[in-house]
């Protein structure tokens, strides 16, 4: 795989993370990722972690609040990637439920200081 292909799964309870990293802990990848979201429910996650290289945590947006994640349950995979040494990025959507700063780390401290936003759509 390139070093420029980041290649991630989207988990959103525990019955997805059982189904869908089997087949991911055998892909090579510079950089290979969990995005929890939307984050459904409390999921431990420490015994998937071979490999994993980032985690990236949201919620489901455009429900209202029914389907928000409840703190402790972000806290849960914050903690073990902490132990772990994995970086961490809490979406800007988590702020209201995080109720602090949000951690925003990156693979190998990559950062795009200066992102290109692209709005699509009709002018």
């Amino acid at each position: 795989m390139p070093d420029n292909c980041w290649i991630g799964i989207t988990v959103e309870d525990g019955f997805g993370l059982e189904r869908r990293v089997r087949g991911f802990q055998n892909v090579e990848a510079k950089v290979k990722f969990i995005s929890f979201e939307p984050l459904l429910d409390r999921i431990i996650w420490a015994n998937y972690l071979g490999g994993i290289n980032w985690v990236i945590i949201g919620r489901l947006t455009g429900h209202g609040h029914r389907y928000d994640p409840e703190k402790r349950f972000i806290e849960t995979i914050v903690q073990e990637a902490k132990e772990r040494s994995t970086p961490i990025f809490l979406k800007n959507n988590l702020k209201e439920i995080w109720g602090e700063p949000l951690i925003q780390e990156f693979p190998f401290g990559e950062v795009n200081e200066n992102p290109i936003h692209i709005k699509l759509g009709r002018r």
